[in-house]
């Protein structure tokens, strides 16, 4: 008896969804946490780079800052020799 928001069952669907499991690549235990910890690897360096990268343009960006805030040097050939 179906209720309200239920539909009948579709063999079609059920293979679909078997021959879809049955394409997926069978490996190891051991493979797999090999790929997983060596793509974690990748991606915590990716973001080590990313993040020194940003503190370097930071810095940079600090330092010329800085210059600015500084006044310049007194040119002595331009004052006035009263």
């Amino acid at each position: 008896m179906l209720q309200r928001g239920q539909a009948l069952a579709d063999n079609s669907v059920g293979r679909v969804l078997m021959e879809l499991v049955n394409t997926v690549p069978k490996i190891s235990a051991e493979d797999f946490e090999e790929m997983v910890n060596s793509n974690m690897k990748v991606c915590f360096t990716g973001i080590l780079s990313l993040s020194l990268s940003h503190t370097g343009l930071f810095n940079w960006l600090s330092f010329l800052e800085f210059l600015q805030v500084w006044p310049e040097s007194p040119d002595p050939s331009k004052e006035n020799l009263e």
